[in-house]
């Protein structure tokens, strides 16, 4: 963004995120978010649960915290991804949005895809044939 009031709106997806049971691409997504939160030049928000803004306090002030219960929750979340972080990304005027989690939902604006991992391509046998399926069809226009 140009001029001295513009700030470009930054969405980051988390809702994928539980604390201490994702492994690595937490600490990644932790990192890369308090790096933009320090920028004077972006305007973050982070749409998470109340597990990661208590987990990670000093990102609390920048999250909008999701109506999902604690723990994991696949399918409400993917369901609240396409629709209520949808609308509050589109309500919000975001210019971009993150997704921090490796899928890539419908995103009302231009959108960033970080993958972690591809571990399902690689060792199929850990993963039920229902999952690698929704995986491949998810991330199949991103690998």
């Amino acid at each position: 963004m140009t001029g001295t009031t513009k700030r470009l709106r930054v969405a980051a997806n988390l809702l994928w995120c539980v604390p201490g049971v994702v492994g690595g691409s937490e600490g990644y997504a932790v990192g890369l978010l308090d790096g933009l939160a320090r920028r004077a030049d972006i305007l973050l928000a982070v749409f998470a649960t109340w597990e990661f803004a208590d987990a990670h306090p000093e990102l609390a002030p920048f999250c909008v915290v999701a109506p999902l219960p604690p723990g994991r929750r696949v399918l409400r979340r993917v369901a609240l991804e396409r629709s209520w972080l949808a609308w509050r990304i589109r309500a919000g005027g975001f210019h971009v949005v993150h997704h921090l989690g490796g899928l890539l939902p419908c995103a009302p604006v231009p959108a960033v895809l970080t993958v972690h991992d591809l571990q399902y391509l690689v060792f199929p046998e850990y993963f039920s044939a229902l999952k690698r399926t929704y995986l491949r069809l998810s991330q199949g226009p991103a690998v």
